[in-house]
């Protein structure tokens, strides 16, 4: 999953990159590449694919024996600094969809357990949990004998859970929550 460390360890990555790009130092540059294909082989879609040759298939890593390869090194570095920004800009792209229709549609709590239902991605487990919750903070936000600071408090737990899930789900759980206002 991609987290706050993930895109941090991404931005320190494509910094790197562009400071070994800049230095044009062909010894930092092999042993940055060798650090990023390990790293993201896997994680980045044909990025073994995508690569120039940086080793011969007669000589191994001979480097003297390649022509080019120190070109082919700095051009590896660069594919996979331009993946790594798209890698990024994806994830905050779909993020974002996924916010914006939630912030456009009124949340009711039918609504709620409605979109919970057709969620993808979710076990059949996950859903159960979620509509749980979804159905406590209904109780809650319904009660009438409870005054807004005590169905805060009630609320509490339900807030402090919605901390461990998706993104989505927890904006979803929040609008709901504002209800109690």
């Amino acid at each position: 999953m991609y987290t706050q460390t993930s895109q941090k360890r991404i931005l320190e990555d494509v910094q790197e990159i562009n400071k070994c790009l800049e230095e044009k130092n062909p010894a930092k540059a092999r042993n940055l590449l060798t650090v990023m294909l390990s790293t993201y082989d896997g994680v980045l879609l044909s990025l073994g694919t995508s690569m120039l040759p940086t080793e011969s298939a007669i000589y191994g890593k001979n480097f003297g024996e390649l022509k080019n390869y120190d070109n082919n090194v700095f051009s590896n570095l660069t594919i996979i600094r331009n993946k790594l920004e798209l890698f990024d800009l994806k994830y905050y792209k779909d993020l974002d969809k996924s916010i914006e229709s939630i912030k456009h549609q009124p949340v009711s709590f039918d609504h709620a357990k409605n979109l919970l239902k057709n969620w993808k991605g979710l076990s059949e487990k996950d859903k159960e949990l979620i509509s749980d919750k979804i159905n406590q903070m209904e109780t809650i936000v319904n009660d009438n004998d409870l005054n807004q600071e005590a169905k805060w408090k009630q609320l509490k737990p339900i807030l402090d859970w919605v901390s461990s899930t998706s993104v989505e789900m927890g904006l979803l759980i929040l609008e709901l929550a504002q209800k109690i206002s």
